[in-house]
């Protein structure tokens, strides 16, 4: 190798690595400062008053949680439900049962009623 070749060789390298630490150093640059915009955008959107507000939303909706939570806790269960409405047919049940047997006991009522108010009409005629 002639040394004329060396150094063309020798100048390309150094140029090379120039112009690689100069896109490197440049990017660099640009990444820290995307990275201090980003801190910047962070820190105003984490004032302090924006958060004091976000947890007092946030202690709102843990409170209104836990008043549904004790809310569903007294609540019966799908299967006390179920039994609930069983029940309930078995009311219904019973008191038509008890309907019937109370219509013959309505119209003894009424008849006596009757009875007695003709019998009071009759006192009455005789005095």
């Amino acid at each position: 190798m002639e040394p004329g070749n060396i150094a063309n060789w020798g100048s390309l390298c150094v140029s090379l690595f120039t112009l690689g630490f100069y896109v490197w150093t440049y990017r660099s640059k640009a990444a820290a400062d995307r990275v201090a915009a980003l801190e910047k955008a962070l820190v105003d959107k984490a004032s302090t008053g924006r958060m004091g507000a976000l947890e007092d939303r946030v202690d709102k909706v843990e409170d209104r949680t836990t008043t549904i939570e004790g809310d569903i806790r007294h609540m019966p269960s799908a299967s006390q439900a179920q039994r609930l409405e069983i029940a309930l047919s078995e009311v219904r049940g019973d008191l038509a049962v008890l309907n019937e047997r109370l219509g013959p006991i309505g119209a003894i009522s009424e008849r006596l009623q009757e009875f007695l108010l003709e019998e009071a009409r009759s006192r009455r005629a005789r005095s």
